[in-house]
């Protein structure tokens, strides 16, 4: 077996927009959302 090593590595600016939700449905429920997006450049 060899042994390797992953590396990532990125360097770059972007925008990030995001958005959450919650709707209350009685007795103590609700529903919950996330939303978001990322434009990236490098």
């Amino acid at each position: 077996m060899r042994n390797s090593t992953l590396k990532k590595m990125f360097n770059g600016v972007g925008p990030r927009f995001g958005s959450d939700a919650e709707v209350k449905l009685g007795e103590g429920f609700s529903l919950r959302g996330r939303l978001g997006l990322s434009a990236l450049m490098g």
